[in-house]
């Protein structure tokens, strides 16, 4: 008789880890956690926010929220959020086609900001006297 400890991995989601984030459990899995650089952009879509607050307290280091958005013009918009859930950009659409797939699929992506230029007097609309060309860093983030 074998006293042995079986071990089988478990895959834990995006949206479980969603409802045990407020929990202790959710410390215990937090630790498992991996982050996969996939690629780095540009964020889109900074002329166009009728506020830009948050592209104006962005900094380098910061971590973005990417969620999937229905959007008319692009079937696989992913908005960018900041900690405060304010709209911040988009993942370009000419590039963004994977990291909807993959978000699709149920798994969880999140962008770090690693770069930031501010250039005065380029925006589209009135109200911002300023264009933002913001670099981020894609991640995966495996449990």
């Amino acid at each position: 008789m074998s006293h042995e400890l079986k071990h089988s991995p478990v895959a834990v989601d995006s949206g479980t880890l969603q409802l045990v984030k407020d929990t202790p459990l959710f410390d215990l899995l937090k630790p498992l956690q991996e982050e996969i650089l996939l690629d780095d952009r540009c964020i889109a879509g900074t002329t166009h926010l009728p506020d830009q607050s948050c592209l104006e307290e962005l900094k380098p280091g910061d971590w973005l929220i990417m969620e999937r958005e229905d959007n008319p013009w692009d079937e696989h918009a992913i908005l960018l959020r900041d900690s405060q859930r304010r709209k911040c950009g988009y993942i370009p659409a000419n590039e963004n086609v994977i990291f909807a797939r993959l978000m699709d699929a149920g798994k969880l992506l999140k962008a770090k900001v690693v770069e930031k230029d501010v250039r005065e007097g380029k925006s589209r609309r009135p109200q911002n006297r300023h264009w933002y060309k913001i670099r981020v860093e894609v991640y995966l983030v495996d449990y």
